[in-house]
């Protein structure tokens, strides 16, 4: 496994699969919030052709680890690329709870990139939009006949962890 693709809706767990693997393959991880906003600012996005030449970067390294919540076809390249997609298949619930006590540590937190409640909300929008990205997730995925995993809590990402690497 050299270039793994992780995707789920916010709260999923994305980010901490992503840290727990890239510390055991001892490669890069590349979380797609940053290619769509940038490290500073969750208030603009980049413009396409940043985000675009930013995923093309990315995919010309040997090994990666890209992770992501979005279900657009800017995506494609990556699912394309992948060796390996690891689909966080969380409930709705528990990613609104772990987005919520997330926003509160960034909240209260020095030095932490602030969100809004406007964010919040935004987060939680987003989340129950998880149908429609799924399905967009499955048919794009099927035509490139990827090996999906689906983890579906926090007890399978970490037995994945365990078990198969």
């Amino acid at each position: 496994m050299k270039k793994i693709y992780i995707r789920g809706i916010s709260g999923s767990g994305k980010t901490f699969l992503a840290k727990k693997l890239a510390s055991l393959l001892k490669t890069k991880t590349f979380d797609l919030d940053e290619v769509v906003f940038g490290k500073k600012s969750w208030d603009k996005r980049v413009s396409d052709t940043k985000r675009d030449n930013a995923v093309k970067r990315i995919l010309k390294r040997p090994d990666w680890i890209i992770e992501g919540a979005y279900s657009k076809p800017w995506v494609e390249p990556i699912i394309k690329k992948a060796d390996i997609i690891i689909n966080i298949d969380s409930s709705k619930f528990v990613a609104k709870k772990r987005v919520f006590v997330r926003w509160l540590k960034r909240k209260f937190v020095k030095g932490v990139k602030k969100e809004s409640f406007k964010d919040l909300i935004g987060l939680f929008q987003y989340i129950d939009r998880k149908p429609k990205m799924d399905k967009w997730f499955r048919t794009i995925a099927r035509k490139y006949k990827k090996k999906i995993i689906n983890l579906k809590n926090k007890k399978e990402v970490n037995k994945f962890i365990k078990n198969e690497l």
